[in-house]
């Protein structure tokens, strides 16, 4: 698979996981998602992206800066809230142990 496709099927990988409880599993995939648009963007030479970008490339990367912002930020927020969900849910399961 190419990176453009990865790139593709992890942003409907974020989508499903923002729907779930599974916070680990939400990061990791934003966290290579995040990797995989920056070395598209600066042609990195651990995946074999050498050279550098058309001006055509890089004028599409510019104008999708605003999205890509966006999309970081939601995800960031959707994962904050699970792990302070996550510690809710530990600290009500000690709770309920301490109270048994």
């Amino acid at each position: 698979m190419n990176i453009a496709g990865r790139q593709r099927m992890l942003s409907q990988k974020i989508t499903k996981l923002a729907l779930t409880e599974n916070s680990l599993a939400l990061k990791n995939a934003y966290d290579e998602w995040e990797n995989y648009h920056y070395a598209l963007k600066q042609r990195s030479a651990e995946l074999e992206l050498a050279g550098e970008n058309s001006k055509e490339i890089s004028k599409l990367f510019e104008e999708i800066e605003p999205a890509f912002e966006q999309i970081k930020q939601g995800v960031q927020l959707v994962i904050t809230a699970k792990q302070t969900q996550d510690v809710h849910k530990v600290a009500e399961g000690k709770s309920l142990i301490i109270l048994s």
